[in-house]
């Protein structure tokens, strides 16, 4: 019988940390990198587009990945079940 040591770190580590900087460097940029007016960026952005409009320029969005929405959830009913246990209030989500 082989044992382990929970001490021991894991053969294949998963660094997360390095792969939100990927996710965040590889973000798509806006179309022009000039300053546009808000009704500019309204007339250019439907409603599908996931960019916001700060001080004149154009900023890209990332949509929420499946693990980012099963996380949030996640760590959503945990407080809430919290918080309904210990009287404090509601949790509520956007």
């Amino acid at each position: 019988m082989e044992v382990i040591s929970v001490l021991e770190k894991p053969v294949v580590e998963w660094d997360w940390r390095q792969r939100l900087i990927e996710i965040i460097l590889a973000a798509p940029e806006p179309p022009t990198k000039r300053k546009m007016t808000y009704e500019e960026f309204l007339a250019w952005a439907d409603e599908d587009t996931l960019a916001e409009w700060v001080d004149g320029e154009v900023v890209m969005t990332s949509p929420a990945s499946q693990k980012h929405q099963l996380i949030a959830n996640f760590l959503e009913r945990l407080l809430g079940l919290y918080v309904e246990q210990q009287g404090l209030g509601m949790v509520l989500s956007a």
